[in-house]
């Protein structure tokens, strides 16, 4: 222990700053499927919260037959349309983010920490989602 607390204040002196927990840029991660498997038409718009969608592709020099995704936020008050399933990563600490659609169907949307949405994960259902964090926990509320 006393090694620890000399060996972070060698550090500090020197200017080099230790992280107290890693970061990650997208936390989360939401699919949206339907109810009964098939696809169905929604939107999503954003109320603070990062939405990250694929905007396009470009080239890697090394590997020119296989493209990368370019990833960017959805701008606040954007509107995405996709069709189910679809898998989006996000980040809710900013705000929240909408899911809806326009027609009769409901939609599922199960969303969790990553690796792929899969730790503690949330579930819910209905024509409107808004996805938010309330006291750091995900909360997902169905109109």
């Amino acid at each position: 222990m006393i090694r620890a607390t000399a060996l972070r204040l060698i550090l500090a002196s020197c200017g080099v700053v230790l992280a107290s927990e890693p970061r990650v840029k997208w936390p989360l991660r939401a699919t949206v499927t339907d109810l009964h498997g098939r696809h169905v038409a929604f939107q999503a718009i954003t109320l603070g919260g990062d939405l990250i969608i694929q905007v396009g592709q470009r080239s890697m020099l090394a590997h020119p037959g296989q493209p990368l995704p370019e990833l960017s936020a959805l701008p606040r008050g954007d509107t995405l349309r996709a069709t189910t399933p679809a898998s989006f990563p996000l980040d809710l600490r900013k705000g929240s983010v909408v899911f809806f659609t326009s027609s009769r169907d409901s939609i599922r949307i199960a969303i969790g920490r990553n690796p792929l949405g899969s730790v503690d994960s949330v579930i819910g259902s209905g024509r409107r989602l808004t996805l938010r964090l309330a006291e750091g926990a995900v909360a997902v509320s169905a109109r």
